[in-house]
């Protein structure tokens, strides 16, 4: 976030780097309105699939499957969710699919490192937003954590969800959960020795299990109150440190 380290998300997302990932990133960020969630349109019918499919270039279904799938899989589960229905929602041929994945693993990969990016990007813009200093972010991480449990479309972390949907660690998109979830610590990490801590990573390490805390409880129980208890226990540990 410029906030966001430069330094650990380009390394994070080094193998995801180019300008054409980079512009998709932006684009999903756009599409968040504001938040780390978003909604897609869906066809009512198979018709209205069909009616999609004849109206767009072909070079669209990519990311019109991507679409589709960000939706539905953030939404019900990535393992409720057939490649049938991803096909439908998308308007797409079955063809369309295996041109561009593989198999549904790959397509959760793919889905996995793209939320992945657009979270950073919407991260990085609340942070900024709310503070320019190092310490000011630390604490602004909890305000961007109660603006986003309290939307009403929040549905949990994907990368959570993701997580554990998809326990086996041979799993395509396994390392791009691991790797993001490290990349926060290490944003924390840098933020704590920029604000000058003593011990900037056991900070991080107790922030980032606050964040992830928050984050599950709060779906859970429907509310933002675990996003602000967070916060109150993230100020209580920052002003000991």
């Amino acid at each position: 976030m410029t906030i966001m380290l430069g330094s650990c998300l380009q390394q994070t997302n080094r193998e995801s780097s180019g300008p054409q990932r980079a512009s998709e990133a932006s684009s999903l960020a756009s599409k968040q309105t504001g938040l780390y969630i978003h909604s897609m349109t869906t066809p009512s019918s198979s018709a209205a699939a069909r009616q999609r499919l004849s109206g767009r270039p072909a070079e669209g279904a990519r990311e019109r499957l991507l679409e589709a799938a960000d939706d539905l899989f953030y939404r019900r589960g990535i393992r409720n969710v057939g490649i049938d229905e991803i096909i439908a929602t998308a308007g797409v041929a079955k063809a369309s699919l295996y041109n561009h994945f593989a198999s549904k693993d790959e397509l959760v990969a793919e889905y996995v490192r793209r939320r992945g990016a657009a979270w950073w990007a919407w991260f990085r813009a609340g942070l900024e937003a709310r503070s320019s200093t190092p310490e000011g972010q630390l604490i602004a991480v909890f305000d961007v954590l109660v603006e986003w449990v309290g939307d009403s479309r929040f549905r949990g972390c994907a990368l959570q969800n993701a997580g554990v949907e998809l326990a086996d660690p041979t799993h395509p998109a396994h390392q791009s959960v691991v790797s993001s979830k490290r990349a926060v610590r290490a944003f924390l990490a840098s933020l704590a020795t920029q604000a000058g801590y003593r011990e900037p990573g056991e900070v991080a390490e107790q922030l980032a299990l606050l964040c992830e805390g928050a984050i599950i409880t709060a779906l859970l129980e429907g509310t933002v109150g675990p996003a602000r208890t967070a916060r109150a226990a993230a100020l209580a540990l920052l002003h000991r440190s």
